[in-house]
């Protein structure tokens, strides 16, 4: 009976050693854990910061693009509705991009410049472009609403051409 009383209290001992060996490799495999999740997040947290202001920046290139591509389209078709003559007239569609505050056609010199003011990140920008005829009267949008706009640019002779918003 004594062999037997033994081997029951080596069996305890040893059930207890075991649970505490398992407690123990518990703790170090949390531990682990939280140091590849902490490594993880120390390496991908930057990456995401700069991602993210590369969007915005890329956003920001995008809308001055867009701003000049319809200075450009604005004053080519000045340009060639003025050379068409008297009575010629077009209607031009634009996109006015987000961040656009203004919209102006004015007379320079003896020709006419075409300007859009946009606020960027640098502050205060005006793309513009010029034709060789003049508005026949300076005209000017306050803040115009973004997306597509609808503007008739007729001739009116050698008093140059007429840009109204349709």
């Amino acid at each position: 009976m004594n062999n037997s009383k033994r081997i029951t209290e080596n069996q305890k001992f040893q059930t207890k050693h075991d649970t505490l060996n398992s407690r123990q490799c518990k703790g170090q495999v949390s531990t682990e854990l939280l140091v590849i999740i902490s490594a993880a997040l120390f390496i991908f947290i930057p990456l995401m910061v700069t991602g993210y202001l590369k969007a915005n920046q890329s956003n920001e290139e995008l809308f001055i693009a867009q701003t000049q591509l319809a200075v450009s389209r604005t004053s080519n078709m000045i340009e060639s509705i003025g050379n068409l003559g008297e009575g010629a007239s077009s209607v031009l569609e634009i996109y006015v991009p987000k961040g656009v505050k203004s919209i102006k056609f004015e007379k320079e010199g003896t020709g006419g410049e075409v300007v859009i003011t946009m606020e960027t990140s640098d502050g205060i920008t005006e793309i513009a472009g010029i034709s060789r005829f003049p508005p026949t009267s300076d005209y000017m949008i306050d803040d115009p609403p973004q997306g597509i706009m609808r503007f008739v640019i007729a001739s009116r002779g050698k008093d140059g051409v007429s840009v109204t918003k349709q």
